[in-house]
């Protein structure tokens, strides 16, 4: 319980450092979704992600279920990631997540409380960029998304309260994973609009993660353009997500009460100067449909501070 609220300052710390340091360039992508632009060469681009999830609504199949009221589970992921260009169609990423975990459930004496927290499933990707077309005010961009999981979390399926947790309700698998993604971007003078679609999928162990599909579109426009890096930048995107998430594999096969479907709106405040940005994001969930009985969580927050170097 006392580490919950360390973790929260160490990790707003580490982001508003990064954000408020000295910095001249932009960025302008959303929050969900990936972007297919890739930076020149030699750039050097660090990053600070946070998410936020509140599961406290607890439902079968599309429909609310009533009883468990107080139970709930939280779910906040910081990843640090690193971007290097070594030329201008290729980007090189790291990411290295933590995750902190809190259950509350009703036990023999009420509510207990119980957490979890660590590292994460280390992804290695690179973006490549397949096309570019340019004409008069106005630019097109695709790329291709391609990467590694590694095999970085604990293997430990059970908390403190001893059942089995599948690997969705853990820090990460801890196996081999695979990731590959395809991104548009039309951009204009004034405003850009985005495409995105990946799909990942562990590929080792029994204890796997379910495969993912997700899918995204935004439409941003600058709310305040910069005619200099010195200057402020203020950039909106707002789109529809949508996320697939098959049931976990455990020891016996398919895992009961994993996997769910997830539609909504999401929407990116973002704000450039120098060479800093600072993005805060938001997920309206509007379908959402289970496999079993889930806690799922209904709206997500997201932020990130970023440097370019």
């Amino acid at each position: 319980m006392s580490r919950w609220p360390s973790i929260i300052h160490r990790s707003l710390f580490v982001v508003l450092t990064a954000v408020f340091l000295p910095a001249a360039g932009r960025a302008d992508d959303p929050l969900w979704g990936e972007s297919p632009t890739t930076f020149g060469a030699g750039v050097v681009h660090p990053e600070v992600l946070f998410h936020w999830e509140d599961r406290a609504t607890f439902m079968k199949g599309r429909d609310k279920v009533s009883g468990l009221e107080g139970h709930r589970e939280e779910h906040l992921e910081t990843a640090i990631s690193i971007q290097w260009a070594p030329k201008p169609a290729l980007n090189l990423k790291v990411a290295i997540p933590y995750v902190a975990l809190r259950l509350r459930e009703h036990g023999e004496v009420g509510l207990v409380n119980s957490t979890l927290s660590g590292m994460g499933d280390v992804e290695v990707t690179a973006k490549s960029r397949l096309s570019r077309r340019m004409g008069d005010g106005w630019k097109t961009v695709s790329s291709l998304t391609y990467g590694l999981k590694l095999p970085t979390a604990s293997h430990d399926p059970r908390l403190d309260r001893g059942i089995y947790d599948p690997p969705s309700h853990r820090t990460g698998s801890g196996q081999w994973g695979v990731k590959l993604g395809y991104a548009l971007a039309v951009e204009r003078l004034h405003d850009t609009t985005f495409f995105s679609v990946h799909i990942a999928r562990d590929v080792s162990g029994v204890d796997r993660l379910g495969t993912v599909w997700e899918a995204d579109g935004a439409y941003g426009r600058w709310v305040e353009r910069p005619d200099a890096p010195q200057s402020l930048g203020l950039f909106v995107a707002i789109g529809p997500h949508a996320r697939w998430m098959a049931p976990d594999h455990g020891p016996d096969g398919r895992v009961p009460g994993t996997g769910y479907t997830k539609a909504g709106w999401q929407a990116s405040f973002i704000a450039t100067k120098d060479r800093a940005l600072l993005r805060l994001g938001i997920l309206v969930p509007t379908y959402r449909r289970v496999d079993g009985y889930q806690f799922v969580s209904g709206t997500e927050f997201r932020a990130s501070g970023a440097i370019l170097f």
